[in-house]
């Protein structure tokens, strides 16, 4: 058995067992519902309660099961602490992955760091639909300003999986790294977040290496965003 066939069926034992725990012999039926209804998992969490309860699920469960993805993202985030140091791709990757978890649409993210890659803020940009979201420059010039980042990593995902950046993706972030530099603050990376991997479009080559170290080549936190733990 698959790795994600291994993970979904897990998800949906542990649903089983949660929906006879709180209504004794409902789980089953309920599970047998949820696989004809919904693609995956995900997007049964993300569904929202006014979903399940259209399916007849009574409200105070469809309330639980709609919590589940927020709890569990806050509980994986937790482990990174308030503030922590995000100045590689493998630190910053994991801690995206963890904010990603179970969005069944496309959500675009800041990643604010100080001159140590310590993480200032983590900065909501925008929502989309299942496979595109906006992206706004001038937002996150106005958030880069705000949060008096020292650099960014800006992320997304794709909720169908797909590893490869889109060309959009590709142009979203050549703008940003034009429109950064009278601000003189550095982009670091773009992440793509899909099929529980992390993606760096830096290591990608679709945006060249010089590119990137243009910005500001004594920085360190670009010269050293692909060290080893």
């Amino acid at each position: 058995m698959s790795g994600s066939k291994t993970r979904v069926r897990r998800v949906y034992a542990a649903t089983r067992d949660l929906l006879d725990t709180i209504r004794p012999g409902t789980g089953e039926e309920w599970v047998g519902r949820f696989r004809r209804r919904f693609i995956a998992p995900a997007s049964l969490f993300e569904s929202g309660a006014h979903v399940l309860q259209n399916m007849d699920m009574p409200r105070a469960d469809a309330l639980l099961l709609s919590l589940i993805p927020g709890i569990t993202r806050y509980m994986q985030l937790e482990r990174f602490g308030r503030a922590p140091r995000l100045d590689t791709f493998a630190k910053a990757g994991e801690y995206l992955k963890a904010l990603f978890l179970g969005r069944t649409f496309e959500h675009f993210y800041m990643l604010a760091l100080d001159p140590s890659g310590r993480m200032l803020a983590c900065v909501f940009l925008q929502r989309g639909t299942t496979d595109s979201a906006p992206f706004y420059t001038r937002h996150v010039l106005s958030e880069v300003v705000r949060t008096g980042a020292h650099a960014i990593v800006i992320s997304h995902n794709h909720p169908n999986n797909t590893l490869l950046p889109s060309r959009s993706d590709v142009n979203c972030t050549l703008n940003l790294i034009s429109a950064l530099q009278p601000l003189g603050v550095p982009l670091l990376d773009h992440v793509v977040i899909a099929d529980h991997q992390a993606v760096s479009m830096r290591d990608s080559g679709l945006v060249l290496e010089r590119t990137w170290m243009m910005q500001n080549p004594r920085e360190p936190l670009l010269h050293h965003w692909f060290e080893a733990e």
